[in-house]
């Protein structure tokens, strides 16, 4: 099954100890074979897959710092001309043995498989494919961190083969093909109509012309570099533009060039007070089958309440699956923590860490934004704030917008306020400084969020949040105490909070309130409480 590293996965234990130099951890012997399955390679942490990837691979060093044997295996990203499908054993990445399957039936990520509807549900071959390598690498239990990449039925057919399953839902992907309980993007879906309403919800391509497309670009790079399997797919028309463009008699330009980022979509959907996570929670509607995306999402709850454990990083998110009915009994509370976090602790550190912002500070205050421009995150709604704000500023102000892209993304009026600065992105090493260096963090998400790191990472530093009231942000905000809620609707809503703290009307809490009022856990805790369901689920 391997075509690379050792000859066969099961040789994996000598091979990995021999490129580490020996084993540097003392009984690792008596500790458990954990089979991690997801899509992301862990290596890339948060640069593939963002947090899901940060928390699924840091879970894996802490397991294999405390004694057990790691073995991954990402499915749905990875594809090749070699007919059918086939597993290399790809690196031994600091302890954890990392796979790779190649020609899945499901591609990941989810926006670009969302019209594979039925072998999301079930991909036989496939998963027979994935249970023979759990019983390779002589799994004890298996821990799915994504479904992505992967068939629903996978679940009980592990279950059924006697492995113990446990699954961490990073998002909602299991109950909706989007991820986010988003519809098109724009507004929390409350109601799936059966299935009728993800019909059209986001543009998607083929699942099969992407796969083929996938097949030839990443064996061209394998083996010709990187880039060349893309350039030589665009060849053909690139050389047909630039015959035309000749015959035309103008400039031939055969590779297209560089584009300009697309301005921000900016604001919310009209408000519609039916239309909130209230409704979501309390309708009855949920399981009601009408096509293949109802079919899916009876699955996915199939699939959960037949795990022996699922780990909810958010209470939200543990009600919005029992809402949707997934077996409450499987469900526990596991709340995240990550080694990165707990440097920004430790730097807080215990004393009151410096006094909070007045308007007769002397200085601006300190906005900072961390996430994407993607709409689940909010920044759009951000952007309407700041430009109302900059009508009439009651005191200085600077805001720091940490997103991958270009300043032009932002649109308008506020791409030219000298006090809004955009950063670009950012890596969990810059965090620490980017959260001690503001006063007020904001964290305006339009999707029903999981566990939100940025939260975190804010409230960890003793900085209060500005966050929409949607999703996990009220697991973690509790106000005046560590932050305000807003209306994510309403970008009046949060121009109104800006306009009270710079005012001084709303008095900024000092940090350690902060922290002690969030209480934000240590990655020893949650690493605790990922084998405490351990434990739980071998019985």
């Amino acid at each position: 099954m391997s075509d690379t590293g050792p000859g066969h996965p099961g040789d994996w234990d000598r091979w990995a100890d021999a490129s580490r130099g020996g084993d540097p951890y003392p009984g690792i012997g008596c500790g458990k074979r954990i089979a991690m399955l997801g899509w992301a390679w862990p290596p890339m942490q948060e640069r593939e897959g963002t947090g899901y990837n940060l928390v699924q691979s840091e879970t894996a060093l802490g397991l294999v710092a405390r004694g057990h044997r790691v073995y991954f295996l990402r499915s749905g990203l990875s594809y090749s001309l070699r007919p059918g499908m086939h597993i290399r054993l790809r690196e031994c990445w600091r302890g954890v043995a990392c796979f790779d399957l190649f020609n899945s039936p499901n591609l990941a990520s989810a926006d670009r498989n969302f019209l594979n509807v039925r072998r999301q549900i079930a991909a036989p071959a496939h998963t027979q494919m994935v249970l023979a390598w759990c019983r390779e690498v002589k799994a004890e239990l298996v821990h799915v961190h994504s479904f992505e990449g992967l068939a629903f039925e996978v679940v009980p057919v592990l279950r059924a083969a006697g492995f113990p399953v446990v699954v961490t839902p990073h998002n909602y992907y299991a109950l909706c093909p989007q991820v986010d309980l988003m519809h098109q993007e724009r507004r929390t879906c409350d109601d799936f109509a059966g299935g009728e309403r993800c019909v059209g919800c986001i543009t998607a391509p083929d699942p099969g012309e992407e796969a083929r497309r996938r097949a030839f670009d990443q064996s061209c790079d394998r083996m010709l570099g990187h880039g060349v399997g893309p350039a030589l797919r665009r060849l053909p028309a690139s050389l047909k533009r630039g015959i035309g463009a000749w015959r035309a008699g103008q400039p031939a330009i055969l590779a297209p060039g560089r584009r300009e980022p697309a301005p921000l979509r900016t604001g919310a959907a009209p408000h519609d007070r039916g239309n909130d996570q209230q409704r979501l929670l309390r309708t009855d509607t949920h399981l009601v089958v009408l096509n293949d995306y109802g079919d899916r999402r009876m699955a996915g709850v199939r699939a959960l309440s037949e795990a022996n454990a699922v780990l909810c990083p958010g209470r939200t998110l543990m009600q919005v699956h029992r809402a949707m009915g997934v077996d409450p009994r499987v469900m526990r509370h596991v709340p995240l923590g990550l080694p990165h976090i707990d440097e920004i602790i430790r730097e807080r550190g215990e004393g009151p860490g410096g006094t909070p912002w007045t308007p007769g500070a002397g200085r601006p205050l300190r906005v900072a934004y961390m996430g994407s421009v993607k709409p689940n995150k909010g920044l759009g709604v951000l952007v309407e704030a700041l430009a109302a704000l900059a009508r009439d500023l009651p005191a200085p102000i600077e805001c720091e917008i940490h997103a991958e892209g270009g300043r032009r993304a932002l649109g308008g009026p506020v791409a030219s306020l000298p006090w809004v600065r955009w950063m670009g992105g950012y890596s969990p090493g810059d965090v620490a400084g980017i959260v001690g260096a503001c006063d007020v963090g904001v964290f305006p998400n339009q999707g029903m969020e999981n566990c939100p790191l940025v939260l975190l990472e804010f409230l960890a530093a003793g900085r209060p949040v500005l966050a929409s009231s949607l999703g996990a942000s009220a697991d973690w905000v509790r106000p005046p105490d560590s932050g305000w809620l807003f209306d994510h609707t309403s970008p009046a809503a949060l121009e109104a909070l800006l306009r009270s703290l710079l005012s001084g009307t709303i008095p900024i809490p000092a940090r350690a309130h902060v922290a002690a009022s969030a209480g934000v856990p240590t990655f020893d805790s949650y690493m605790r409480g990922v084998l405490d369901a351990y434990a739980f689920a071998c019985g």
